[in-house]
């Protein structure tokens, strides 16, 4: 599946990461109307809240699968409708077929195959099946961001860039679905504006960190990092976040 640049080594990010993205997720499910007895894959499940959305939905005569390359927050999700496998699907490929729904969440960003995999994971659908995939996207930093915050974030988009990932990804996910030729394609986009202090903050703390010789390697100097954290606790403050698109499609029922 390739090397994640953030990783997902520590549990705390997770946790504030999930609480930040929850809720556009919640609302694209709840738009498809995921239900008791539907099956579905989950790709790069993380620290396990839409693992466990999902098994909810699905119910006892439903089926959840979730792959990742580190399972260690998956193996803690306590459902009898679920199945967790450490799972290479660049290298390996999906672990089944006729799915009801697929789901992945800033995963294709860290894939160098990612226009492909969207193919075969369409091609992993039942007929009428439903893909919904979550991306980042940068044109808010792009645009918007100035002064220290900006110059900081320039640095991480660069470190991103030269780590693999495609930061302005999400852009071009609604084209993609529909050269998948998946039907009734659903787009929003969410740009998070967020103060000082919040758990938006401080997810993007606890990232740059985790990211820092990366971005000091970028050009940000350690005294901009650390001016930088005291600005994200600084609840006076506010800012613009990445873009977050969600965009879902189904497979023909026919």
């Amino acid at each position: 599946m390739g090397e994640y640049i953030l990783g997902t080594e520590e549990r705390r990010r997770l946790e504030l990461l999930e609480q930040c993205l929850d809720p556009i997720t919640t609302r694209s499910l709840d738009a498809i109307g995921v239900g008791p007895g539907w099956r579905c894959l989950e790709i790069g499940g993380g620290g396990g809240s839409v693992t466990r959305m999902l098994c909810e939905r699905a119910g006892p005569v439903g089926r959840v699968e979730v792959v990742d390359l580190d399972t260690r927050f998956l193996d803690e999700v306590e459902a009898g409708n679920l199945e967790v496998q450490r799972r290479d699907v660049v290298a390996e490929g999906l672990p089944g077929k006729g799915y009801d729904l697929i789901h992945t969440r800033m995963l294709l960003v860290h894939l160098p195959t990612r226009d492909k995999f969207i193919e075969e994971m369409v091609a992993a659908l039942r007929p009428g099946g439903w893909l919904l995939c979550e991306e980042l996207d940068c044109f808010p930093i792009d645009t918007l961001a100035s002064g220290l915050y900006g110059e900081v974030w320039n640095a991480v988009i660069s470190a991103f860039d030269t780590g693999g990932m495609a930061t302005t990804f999400g852009r071009e996910l609604p084209d993609l679905f529909n050269q998948a030729a998946l039907e009734d394609v659903e787009v929003t986009c969410e740009v998070p504006v967020y103060k000082g202090g919040s758990t938006f903050a401080q997810v993007t703390t606890a990232s740059v960190a985790q990211l820092r010789p990366l971005v000091l390697a970028a050009g940000a100097t350690e005294a901009q990092l650390e001016e930088f954290e005291r600005l994200m606790d600084d609840r006076t403050q506010w800012f613009h976040h990445f873009a977050v698109y969600s965009v879902r499609g189904r497979t023909s029922a026919s």
